[in-house]
């Protein structure tokens, strides 16, 4: 065993120094703070008397963490409490034996050591409770922001809707504006805590139906209340003529209507085959718990499913209760290029996918969208976005993308998506500020970007400026 051994002025003769070497200790006189560096596994300080405590102080905090310091002679008791407090991992009496000075100074090391690891670990676990409690708190606040900025969106999104009606008296259009400028107030507390914390619908094209319905498999499952989706499909039939956004639209709300509300059970069953004159047919069934009670489609909501379904290029009859049959004319499947060859800047072809967890944000741009020409689809995860982009991918002029999702989030789904098909224009959007957004777009520097929750009256103007870049 190594001894540093600092003798004091008290330390006469060097009896210290001379008990050390009697038991057999490699003992390096040192003789001030100067020369701890000297490597060594205990350091002595000989006599250090009355008036040596912030010089033990000292020299503790110069010696390496793992080197125990030990007073010798400790023949004053009224300053080892004081010793102690300095620093001293222990007091060598005078008068101790030399069998037992090594055996005491190894358990000084041993003592020494263990405080240090047991003071390591409880700092360590300190450390880990204060850093959760921090992830927490900032979980909090973000997901609390999040929320509160789509809810704003949300607001925002219908108060501008609102205000596109002509016929609103003064009264009613102030006080709208007056929400709008409320809720711009707000979206800016909301991004401060965010920071804190980090057309002409489509025309008909060449549909792979069968690989459209298992894209809209989520769609359907909702639209009708929950239900199990079961599907039975030729694989032979061709593709159809169809307008995809149309389309599922129209099977949204012919499902829902034929599913009815408040009820559950049963499954939502879809089948497809080669129909007469080379054309395709899908049937429809929804079963009930109780069989005998299926609702037919009636009155209004059965003339908005034909419009719909039939500008989709689709034939609706509903031969018995609880089924529906479509009738399409067969038309060859457009590639992704040939697609993409349409031209995105042409307003006639434009067809856009929104990505947003959000049911209210997606429906207030929906209609907005809608509203201005546009076929969308929407979907309301990540997950469901990328499906539905793996297989119409190639129909789609423009997609926008939530960066904030549970789930698969938008970083990852923009960077999928631009795998499958780097040309494709993206717009994000999100509660971040634009700089911590882009940080999690995987470098797509060419992705255009929107923060919530913005004017959403510009989003036709702004997606046409994207569909318009060259």
């Amino acid at each position: 065993m190594k001894i540093l051994l600092h003798a004091s002025a008290e330390d006469l003769g060097g009896d210290w120094a001379s008990r050390l070497m009697a038991a057999g200790l490699d003992v390096v006189s040192v003789t001030g703070p100067s020369e701890l560096g000297e490597d060594g596994e205990v350091f002595i300080f000989a006599n250090p008397g009355s008036l040596a405590i912030d010089t033990i102080r000292e020299m503790r905090a110069r010696l390496p963490d793992r080197i125990p310091l030990v007073a010798a002679g400790g023949e004053a008791p009224e300053f080892i409490e004081s010793w102690m407090e300095a620093g001293a991992a222990d007091i060598l009496p005078d008068g101790m034996e030399t069998a037992e000075l090594e055996a005491r100074l190894r358990r000084a090391v041993w003592w020494h050591r263990h405080v240090a690891r047991e003071k390591a670990r409880v700092c360590g676990e300190w450390k880990q409770r204060v850093e959760l409690s921090r992830r927490t708190q900032r979980s909090v606040a973000f997901g609390l922001a999040h929320d509160f900025n789509n809810l704003l969106s949300v607001i925002q999104g219908n108060v501008d809707l609102s205000l596109m009606n002509p016929s609103l008296s003064g009264e009613i259009r102030y006080n709208l504006s007056q929400i709008s400028q409320a809720a711009q107030s707000a979206a800016g507390l909301a991004i401060q805590v965010l920071d804190l914390s980090r057309a002409e619908r489509q025309p008909a094209a060449g549909v792979k139906l069968n690989e459209a319905l298992r894209a809209l498999r989520g769609m359907i499952r909702d639209a009708s209340g929950g239900r199990a989706v079961e599907f039975r499909f030729d694989e032979q039939i061709p593709a159809v003529r169809a307008k995809l956004g149309a389309l599922a639209e129209g099977l949204a709300l012919l499902i829902s209507s034929m599913a009815g509300r408040g009820e559950s059970g049963g499954s939502v069953k879809l089948a497809t085959q080669a129909g007469r004159g080379g054309r395709v047919e899908l049937e429809i069934r929804c079963d009930r718990v109780s069989g005998a009670d299926r609702r037919p489609v009636e009155g209004g909501m059965l003339n908005l499913c034909r419009e719909l379904l039939e500008e989709s290029g689709a034939v609706l009859s509903l031969p018995e209760r609880g089924t529906a049959q479509l009738e399409f004319e067969a038309g060859a499947a457009d590639s992704p290029a040939a697609a993409a060859g349409n031209g995105p800047g042409n307003r006639a072809t434009a067809t856009v996918l929104l990505v947003d967890d959000e049911e209210g944000v997606r429906d207030a741009v929906h209609k907005l969208l809608r509203q201005d020409g546009y076929t969308v689809l929407d979907a309301g995860s990540g997950e469901e976005g990328l499906e539905l982009f793996r297989t119409i991918g190639g129909m789609l002029d423009a997609v926008i993308l939530d960066l904030n999702m549970p789930g698969m989030e938008g970083g990852e789904v923009l960077h999928q998506m631009r795998n499958l098909r780097p040309e494709v224009r993206v717009v994000v959007w999100s509660g971040y500020s634009e700089d911590v957004a882009r940080q999690q777009m995987n470098g797509f520097t060419d992705v255009a970007f929107i923060e919530k929750p913005a004017q959403l009256t510009d989003f036709p103007r702004m997606l046409r400026e994207v569909l318009e870049e060259r």
